[in-house]
């Protein structure tokens, strides 16, 4: 089987190198990467750098990036410089999001900077996969079956159990710690990002109970309702998912 895995997000740490490792070991993997200079930013909660016991990388400061290519040789590397981007996602969270969301809530352009990366990530691929995982540097995973199966319009997600995150229309919420599906599907997925107008206005327009509470309920409507996929919990498909 062949395989593209997409990492996206800070280089907090390399702990899904571990994860590659073993699918290497039943598959063909290409490794993608859409990454910041930065291994953290300075403010809010992802200034807090999320230290882990035997990180390769420091808690702070710029990624090492003849490290990366060492580690990954991932077949394309794009690098962008956080401080560039940010005033791009304060721009989308003022336009689509504060007229009507609370100022206090989860950290919404956070969650943006994640369905952003994670769009530019997959439009990477440049080959054929028969699955894409797309998933963050610092996210440790293990597959229950190596020999991954899920069907079209299908996405293996990681799910939450916290209870701010509960569904209002009995759907479920999850954490983007790691996705998979099938091509077609990851690509369908990275037009939640272009789309990301019509994603609000539908919301807003048909007054979507409870969607203040956090950006990831947005990802999980669009998903569902937007992009017609059906979630899979991860229950069926990891034996273990970390960072």
């Amino acid at each position: 089987m062949k395989i593209a895995i997409c990492l996206k997000g800070h280089m907090r740490n390399m702990a899904v190198y571990n994860s590659i490792l073993l699918l290497r070991q039943h598959h063909t993997v290409d490794v993608y990467i859409q990454t910041y200079s930065e291994i953290g930013t300075k403010s809010g909660i992802q200034g807090r750098m999320f230290p882990k016991k035997g990180t390769i990388l420091p808690n702070s400061g710029t990624v090492d990036v003849s490290l990366v290519e060492k580690l990954f040789s991932p077949k394309k590397l794009e690098i962008e410089n956080y401080e560039d981007v940010e005033p791009c996602l304060d721009e989308l969270t003022e336009k689509y999001f504060y007229n009507w969301m609370p100022r206090d809530s989860v950290y919404p352009n956070t969650i943006l900077s994640q369905i952003r990366q994670r769009a530019l990530c997959i439009d990477l691929i440049d080959d054929s996969y028969d699955y894409v995982i797309v998933t963050r540097p610092d996210v440790e995973f293990i597959f229950k079956n190596p020999n991954i199966s899920i069907e079209e319009n299908c996405v293996g997600i990681t799910v939450t159990t916290k209870p701010m995150y509960e569904h209002a229309d009995g759907g479920i919420w999850f954490d983007d710690l790691v996705l998979v599906g099938t091509q077609s599907t990851m690509k369908n997925i990275s037009s939640f990002y272009y789309n990301l107008e019509t994603v609000m206005n539908d919301l807003q327009s048909n007054n979507y109970i409870g969607i203040a509470k956090c950006m990831h309920q947005i990802q999980s409507y669009a998903f569902q309702k937007h992009c017609n996929l059906k979630l899979i919990g991860c229950d069926g498909l990891f034996s273990n998912v970390s960072f």
